[in-house]
């Protein structure tokens, strides 16, 4: 199981957060330490990041769709 450190976390496309250990995307309730426990600048860029999710378009898979 992964603690989903704080260092470990890097930001992916799609406003959200993803564990390089172990490949998993995680949120607030999944990284360590706490976000209370964090600087008010971490919090915020991850926030900020966050806020991307809706602006960002989905990512085409189907094939037919790109021609």
């Amino acid at each position: 199981m992964c603690l989903h450190h704080v260092q470990w976390v890097r930001t992916v496309p799609g406003g959200q957060h993803k564990c390089i250990i172990c490949g998993e995307i995680v949120g607030w309730k999944d990284v360590y330490p706490k976000p209370e426990d964090l600087t008010e600048d971490y919090r915020a860029r991850w926030r900020a990041h966050e806020a991307t999710r809706d602006s960002t378009p989905a990512a085409t898979t189907n094939r037919e769709t790109k021609l």
